[in-house]
Protein backbone atom coordinates (compact mmCIF):
# COMPACT_ATOMS: atom_id res chain seq x y z
CA UNK A 1 0.00 0.00 0.00
CA UNK A 2 1.04 3.39 -1.26
CA UNK A 3 2.47 5.24 2.04
CA UNK A 4 0.93 9.14 2.29
CA UNK A 5 4.31 9.86 3.86
CA UNK A 6 6.41 12.09 1.88
CA UNK A 7 9.53 9.61 1.14
CA UNK A 8 13.18 10.74 1.62
CA UNK A 9 16.05 9.12 -1.04
CA UNK A 10 19.38 9.24 -0.65
CA UNK A 11 21.16 7.05 -2.79
CA UNK A 12 18.52 5.24 -3.96
CA UNK A 13 17.23 4.40 -0.21
CA UNK A 14 13.84 4.72 0.81
CA UNK A 15 13.32 6.03 4.03
CA UNK A 16 9.51 5.18 4.36
CA UNK A 17 9.97 1.93 3.65
CA UNK A 18 13.11 0.54 5.53
CA UNK A 19 13.29 -0.63 9.15
CA UNK A 20 16.59 0.94 9.72
CA UNK A 21 18.05 4.29 8.86
CA UNK A 22 21.65 4.90 7.67
CA UNK A 23 23.10 6.59 10.42
CA UNK A 24 24.04 10.55 10.34
CA UNK A 25 21.56 11.41 8.29
CA UNK A 26 19.76 15.02 8.48
CA UNK A 27 16.20 15.72 8.10
CA UNK A 28 15.68 19.05 8.21
CA UNK A 29 12.13 19.83 8.65
CA UNK A 30 12.24 17.83 11.93
CA UNK A 31 13.11 19.87 14.94
CA UNK A 32 13.40 19.34 18.81
CA UNK A 33 12.99 21.23 21.92
CA UNK A 34 16.19 23.95 20.83
CA UNK A 35 15.40 24.22 17.49
CA UNK A 36 18.46 22.05 16.68
CA UNK A 37 17.53 19.90 13.87
CA UNK A 38 17.41 16.12 14.67
CA UNK A 39 20.06 14.01 13.39
CA UNK A 40 18.80 10.55 13.16
CA UNK A 41 21.10 8.01 13.41
CA UNK A 42 18.50 4.94 13.93
CA UNK A 43 14.41 5.07 13.40
CA UNK A 44 12.33 2.46 13.98
CA UNK A 45 9.46 1.60 11.94
CA UNK A 46 7.47 1.88 15.16
CA UNK A 47 4.11 3.78 15.65
CA UNK A 48 5.87 6.96 17.54
CA UNK A 49 8.03 7.45 14.45
CA UNK A 50 6.21 6.64 11.59
CA UNK A 51 3.53 9.00 13.11
CA UNK A 52 6.26 11.39 13.42
CA UNK A 53 7.65 11.00 9.97
CA UNK A 54 4.47 11.05 7.81
CA UNK A 55 2.15 13.15 9.63
CA UNK A 56 4.54 15.98 9.85
CA UNK A 57 4.01 16.00 13.70
CA UNK A 58 6.93 17.14 16.21
CA UNK A 59 8.44 14.91 18.63
CA UNK A 60 8.94 16.01 21.78
CA UNK A 61 12.54 16.26 23.24
CA UNK A 62 11.22 13.17 25.93
CA UNK A 63 9.97 11.18 22.97
CA UNK A 64 13.31 11.39 21.37
CA UNK A 65 15.18 10.18 24.40
CA UNK A 66 12.61 7.19 24.95
CA UNK A 67 12.93 6.12 21.22
CA UNK A 68 16.78 6.25 20.96
CA UNK A 69 16.63 4.25 24.73
CA UNK A 70 14.24 1.80 23.32
CA UNK A 71 16.90 1.16 20.38
CA UNK A 72 19.88 0.92 22.61
CA UNK A 73 17.58 -1.23 25.07
CA UNK A 74 17.70 -4.17 22.86
CA UNK A 75 21.31 -4.88 22.89
CA UNK A 76 21.32 -5.25 26.73
CA UNK A 77 20.08 -8.25 27.61
CA UNK A 78 17.93 -7.11 30.64
CA UNK A 79 14.77 -7.61 31.04
CA UNK A 80 11.36 -6.16 30.05
CA UNK A 81 10.54 -5.29 33.50
CA UNK A 82 14.02 -3.96 34.55
CA UNK A 83 14.12 -2.07 31.15
CA UNK A 84 10.59 -0.51 31.99
CA UNK A 85 11.92 0.76 35.70
CA UNK A 86 15.01 2.33 34.18
CA UNK A 87 12.86 4.26 31.33
CA UNK A 88 10.55 5.62 33.87
CA UNK A 89 10.65 9.14 35.87
CA UNK A 90 10.76 8.53 39.60
CA UNK A 91 9.08 11.79 40.35
CA UNK A 92 7.80 14.77 38.85
CA UNK A 93 7.33 17.82 40.92
CA UNK A 94 5.37 20.83 39.39
CA UNK A 95 4.63 23.87 41.29
CA UNK A 96 2.87 27.27 41.07
CA UNK A 97 3.96 29.76 43.80
CA UNK A 98 3.76 33.27 44.47
CA UNK A 99 6.90 35.93 45.08
CA UNK A 100 6.14 39.47 46.24
CA UNK A 101 7.82 41.61 43.55
CA UNK A 102 8.34 45.18 43.16
CA UNK A 103 8.05 46.33 46.82
CA UNK A 104 8.33 49.44 47.84
CA UNK A 105 10.33 50.58 51.12
CA UNK A 106 8.23 53.63 51.72
CA UNK A 107 4.63 52.46 51.47
CA UNK A 108 5.29 48.68 51.59
CA UNK A 109 3.14 48.14 48.71
CA UNK A 110 4.54 45.60 46.28
CA UNK A 111 2.89 43.23 43.18
CA UNK A 112 2.53 39.71 43.12
CA UNK A 113 4.07 37.29 40.47
CA UNK A 114 3.10 34.10 39.93
CA UNK A 115 5.88 31.31 38.64
CA UNK A 116 6.31 27.64 37.13
CA UNK A 117 9.07 25.56 38.59
CA UNK A 118 9.61 22.11 37.85
CA UNK A 119 11.77 19.07 39.48
CA UNK A 120 12.37 15.66 38.23
CA UNK A 121 13.98 13.03 39.31
CA UNK A 122 14.18 10.39 37.30
CA UNK A 123 15.82 7.46 39.18
CA UNK A 124 16.31 6.68 43.05
CA UNK A 125 18.53 3.21 42.10
CA UNK A 126 21.93 5.21 43.63
CA UNK A 127 20.93 8.49 45.88
CA UNK A 128 21.62 11.47 46.09
CA UNK A 129 19.91 11.99 42.49
CA UNK A 130 22.51 15.17 40.71
CA UNK A 131 21.05 17.58 38.27
CA UNK A 132 21.24 21.37 37.43
CA UNK A 133 18.48 23.58 37.88
CA UNK A 134 17.56 25.96 34.66
CA UNK A 135 16.13 29.09 33.92
CA UNK A 136 14.80 30.11 30.98
CA UNK A 137 11.44 30.93 29.30
CA UNK A 138 11.49 27.65 27.31
CA UNK A 139 11.11 25.47 30.39
CA UNK A 140 9.25 22.54 30.51
CA UNK A 141 8.13 19.56 31.98
CA UNK A 142 8.51 17.71 29.01
CA UNK A 143 12.21 18.92 28.91
CA UNK A 144 13.01 18.52 32.40
CA UNK A 145 12.13 14.96 32.33
CA UNK A 146 14.14 14.20 29.39
CA UNK A 147 17.19 15.77 30.77
CA UNK A 148 17.04 14.09 34.06
CA UNK A 149 16.89 10.77 32.32
CA UNK A 150 19.90 11.31 29.83
CA UNK A 151 21.54 12.78 33.32
CA UNK A 152 20.86 9.49 34.66
CA UNK A 153 22.16 7.87 31.46
CA UNK A 154 25.20 9.86 31.86
CA UNK A 155 26.13 9.09 35.35
CA UNK A 156 25.80 5.02 34.88
CA UNK A 157 28.38 5.62 31.84
CA UNK A 158 30.85 7.40 33.29
CA UNK A 159 29.82 4.95 36.60
CA UNK A 160 29.25 8.26 38.91
CA UNK A 161 27.00 7.24 41.59
CA UNK A 162 24.72 8.91 41.46
CA UNK A 163 20.81 9.22 39.85
CA UNK A 164 19.55 11.63 37.56
CA UNK A 165 17.69 14.76 37.98
CA UNK A 166 16.47 18.44 36.83
CA UNK A 167 14.82 20.98 37.70
CA UNK A 168 14.12 24.57 35.99
CA UNK A 169 11.43 27.99 36.48
CA UNK A 170 10.31 29.10 33.73
CA UNK A 171 11.70 32.52 33.56
CA UNK A 172 14.13 34.66 31.82
CA UNK A 173 16.92 35.99 34.26
CA UNK A 174 17.56 38.92 32.10
CA UNK A 175 14.30 40.48 32.82
CA UNK A 176 14.94 40.07 36.94
CA UNK A 177 17.31 42.20 39.07
CA UNK A 178 19.46 40.04 41.51
CA UNK A 179 16.82 40.93 44.65
CA UNK A 180 14.02 39.82 42.41
CA UNK A 181 16.26 36.43 41.12
CA UNK A 182 16.99 36.08 44.94
CA UNK A 183 13.11 36.23 46.20
CA UNK A 184 12.59 33.77 43.49
CA UNK A 185 14.90 30.85 43.98
CA UNK A 186 14.69 31.21 47.55
CA UNK A 187 10.83 30.59 47.22
CA UNK A 188 11.55 27.89 44.66
CA UNK A 189 13.93 26.41 46.88
CA UNK A 190 11.91 26.10 49.78
CA UNK A 191 8.94 24.26 48.10
CA UNK A 192 11.04 21.65 47.17
CA UNK A 193 12.59 21.29 50.72
CA UNK A 194 9.16 21.08 52.01
CA UNK A 195 8.38 17.97 50.15
CA UNK A 196 11.81 15.93 50.60
CA UNK A 197 13.00 16.99 46.90
CA UNK A 198 16.46 18.47 47.73
CA UNK A 199 18.91 17.47 50.41
CA UNK A 200 22.75 16.17 50.58
CA UNK A 201 21.38 13.05 51.20
CA UNK A 202 18.53 12.90 48.32
CA UNK A 203 18.79 15.35 45.52
CA UNK A 204 21.91 17.42 44.77
CA UNK A 205 21.29 20.75 42.53
CA UNK A 206 24.02 22.06 40.48
CA UNK A 207 23.80 25.14 38.41
CA UNK A 208 22.59 25.23 34.92
CA UNK A 209 21.33 27.14 31.87
CA UNK A 210 20.72 30.97 33.29
CA UNK A 211 21.99 29.43 36.82
CA UNK A 212 25.65 29.85 38.35
CA UNK A 213 27.52 30.03 41.96
CA UNK A 214 25.01 33.13 43.10
CA UNK A 215 21.53 31.05 42.99
CA UNK A 216 23.43 27.61 44.45
CA UNK A 217 24.62 29.87 47.16
CA UNK A 218 20.94 31.31 47.85
CA UNK A 219 19.71 27.20 47.73
CA UNK A 220 22.31 26.23 50.64
CA UNK A 221 21.77 29.26 52.85
CA UNK A 222 17.31 28.49 52.75
CA UNK A 223 18.28 25.14 53.14
CA UNK A 224 20.93 25.87 55.97
CA UNK A 225 18.10 28.09 57.42
CA UNK A 226 14.79 25.30 57.03
CA UNK A 227 17.74 22.33 58.28
CA UNK A 228 19.67 24.18 61.01
CA UNK A 229 20.42 21.06 62.59
CA UNK A 230 21.99 19.32 59.65
CA UNK A 231 25.74 18.91 60.06
CA UNK A 232 25.83 17.88 56.25
CA UNK A 233 23.71 20.89 54.57
CA UNK A 234 26.62 22.37 52.81
CA UNK A 235 26.46 19.46 50.41
CA UNK A 236 22.75 20.39 49.84
CA UNK A 237 24.38 21.87 46.06
CA UNK A 238 26.97 21.83 44.22
CA UNK A 239 28.86 24.87 42.04
CA UNK A 240 28.46 26.79 44.85
CA UNK A 241 31.42 29.62 45.57
CA UNK A 242 34.71 28.44 47.36
CA UNK A 243 33.89 30.98 50.33
CA UNK A 244 30.31 29.57 50.60
CA UNK A 245 31.95 25.55 50.73
CA UNK A 246 32.81 25.46 47.47
CA UNK A 247 35.91 23.87 46.03
CA UNK A 248 38.29 25.37 43.27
Amino acid sequence: RRSSCKVVRRGGFRASNARVVRPLRTYRNHKLGYGKYLSVGVVNENIQAKRFYCDGGERSFFDSVRLYYNEASKITGLSEDVLGMIKKCSAVYRVKFPVKMNIDSKTGEYDVEIFEGYRVQHSHHRLPVKGGIRYSEHVTQDEVMALASLMTLKCAVVNVPFGGAKGGIKINPGDYGAESLERITRRYASELIKRGMLGPGMDVPAPDMGTGAREMAWIKDTFEAMHPQDINSVACVTGKPVSQGGIR
